[in-house]
């Protein structure tokens, strides 16, 4: 894996981070809003009647001033807590402290979200990828044979291909072809090493590949030409 898709996964795992920080936390966002304050002011603020609801969960207390501004208090074991907040015409309510485990359903519905965006992220970084390493086709003219010198033509069955060229031996192997009209390109093969050419493009930076057809790859070195056929690769 190269450094390229490194820095993509990376950015992956931070919008992914930050996704999940932006679906967990709502609640926390909204409960900054809220004043925490300590159980004897929430009384003394109770006896001034400044508290108008209060909602009791165990020893947890969320509720509303008469101003409008939410705040929260722990209570310790105080007795008639509930007649003294009566008495002071607070509205009260209660919820249970035991609360159910979620369900499946719930749990897949709180996270399709998250999901979702991770999912359209990943498309992205697909798309992303495609373009990078989109291929640049060479616009060339493909060269006709019969405008060539040819002195030599070796088509041997082992491929064992000698140029008297500088003493240039052409031991390659035609082991893939991709045939087009401007994308041609094949495969060699080389010892245990094997090499994609493109057509214009150069082997070894001697052996130019200029012709591709269906099962015959045509490379030229000077005024050399060597044909290497497909069916007779091993």
């Amino acid at each position: 894996m190269n450094f390229k898709n490194l820095a993509m996964w990376a950015i992956i795992v931070v919008l992914t981070i930050g996704l999940y920080n932006m679906f967990k936390n709502p609640q926390n966002i909204k409960s900054t809003n809220n004043q925490k304050i300590i159980f004897s002011e929430f009384l003394k603020e109770v006896d001034n009647g400044r508290v108008v609801e209060v909602q009791i969960q165990g020893n947890n207390i969320k509720g509303v001033m008469a101003n409008g501004k939410t705040f929260t208090t722990y209570s310790a074991n105080y007795p008639n807590l509930v007649e003294k907040l009566s008495e002071s015409g607070v509205s009260i309510s209660a919820v249970p402290t035991d609360e159910k485990m979620p369900s499946l359903l719930g749990v897949l519905l709180s996270w399709f979200p998250m999901l979702l965006l991770i999912a359209v992220v990943y498309v992205l970084f697909l798309l992303a990828n495609t373009f990078i390493n989109k291929p640049v086709i060479k616009d060339i003219g493909t060269i006709a044979l019969d405008e060539i010198n040819i002195t030599k033509s070796i088509n041997q069955p082992d491929n064992n291909l000698t140029s008297s060229n500088n003493g240039i031996n052409f031991e390659y192997k035609l082991i893939g072809i991709r045939a087009g009209e401007s994308d041609s390109s094949v495969i060699v093969k080389k010892a245990n090493k094997e090499y994609l050419v493109k057509l214009g493009d150069s082997l070894d930076n001697n052996f130019e590949l200029i012709e591709v057809l269906p099962n015959t790859a045509v490379f030229r070195n000077g005024n050399k030409i060597y044909r290497i056929n497909k069916e007779e690769a091993k």
